[in-house]
């Protein structure tokens, strides 16, 4: 993980800190003391870049919340920006934008802190300059209109010469019905004809109308795909057992599960005394699963290695053998 802090360009009394990496239980303090100490020199003022940012666990979140709330009592805040969709959801999810400020990009958290920065065009390329209510010579800078495009003619009249455009101002007109009864989409998407005159006196009230639409298209939105494993476990003494499960449970609990002994702290339950109450961890990265040791006892080993670097989680695959210590085995299995 990599965390960089500077000061913002348009306010330099804002620091900016980007963090790179996973948030999770072996980072989470490093981000805090990176944290603390801009409160500690009186930098009560931050924007957090979450851009780089790939997973946050619960006590990660736990821990930005305590540095905005430990900023708002200095006077400052703290506003969360540029998270990426997977790290977004779990913080939609947790409510933690009903009590913190998340913006779309560095940008947007500066002008939410009062600072005037411009972060690009608007939606089409314009730019409005104006001045106050007295300033009648406001300028429009648009891009070019191709007169073209829709069949609508454009009328532009000098400033002030004429009642219909006083302040040189640019009127685009829509291109003229062929018959008054016709209705006219302004947009061009759907056009209507009127009541016509059958010659023939069948259709003497005009009922056999010609309709135009714009073809609808429905976007069709993929489910994801629910991955199944299992993992087959025995002891030296014996006993043994299955455990079953999916991706989706994964999304439960910010991606990352547990093996461990206990219920209360654990998903992945191995009811054997040797095994700690919370051994090792199992997290989905794609449609992929590491596991790193969680700090147990006894020590996690996988395929004959041992998994010393809880930094450093390692792939494990269909057909692996976890060791949680030496008298339980685990057995991986791609079920789909």
């Amino acid at each position: 993980m990599d965390i960089k802090i500077e000061p913002a360009k348009a306010a330099p009394d804002i620091s900016v800190v980007s963090i790179t990496g996973r948030i999770d239980a072996y980072t989470v303090d490093r981000v805090k003391e990176y944290l603390n100490s801009l409160i500690r020199i009186g930098s009560h003022k931050l924007i957090c870049n979450m851009a780089g940012v790939e997973f946050v666990a619960g006590p990660g979140m736990k821990a930005l919340l305590e540095t905005i709330q430990a900023a708002r009592k200095q006077g400052g805040d703290m506003k969360m920006c540029s998270l990426q969709p997977e790290v977004a959801q779990p913080f939609a999810a947790s409510g933690f934008a009903a009590v913190a400020k998340i913006c779309a990009s560095e940008a947007e958290a500066l002008r939410d802190f009062g600072v005037a920065v411009d972060d690009g065009p608007m939606g089409f390329g314009q730019t409005l300059i104006a001045g106050g209510m007295e300033d009648i010579g406001a300028t429009l800078v648009a891009p070019p209109i191709d007169p073209d495009a829709f069949g609508a003619t454009i009328v532009q009249s000098p400033l002030g010469e004429d009642d219909v455009d006083p302040f040189g101002a640019t009127i685009i007109s829509s291109p003229s019905p062929k018959n008054e009864e016709d209705e006219i989409d302004p947009f061009g998407a759907t056009i209507i004809e009127g009541p016509k005159e059958d010659p023939s006196g069948k259709d003497p009230h005009g009922l056999d109308q010609t309709v135009i639409e714009s073809p609808v298209v429905e976007e069709k939105k993929e489910e994801p795909k629910v991955i199944r494993w299992s993992i087959s476990w025995e002891s030296e003494d014996g006993q043994s057992g299955t455990i079953n499960f999916n991706s989706k449970e994964f999304e439960k609990k910010d991606n990352v599960m547990i093996i461990g002994r206990s219920e209360s702290h654990a998903e992945l339950v191995v009811p054997i005394p040797s095994v700690s109450r919370r051994h090792a961890e199992v997290i989905l990265v794609g449609d992929e699963l590491e596991v790193r040791d969680a700090g147990s006892g006894n020590g996690t080993i996988l395929n004959g290695v041992p998994l010393d670097d809880p930094d450093s989680p390692m792939t494990v695959k269909s057909g692996d053998e976890i060791g949680l210590g030496t008298k339980v085995t685990l057995v991986l299995n791609l079920k789909d």
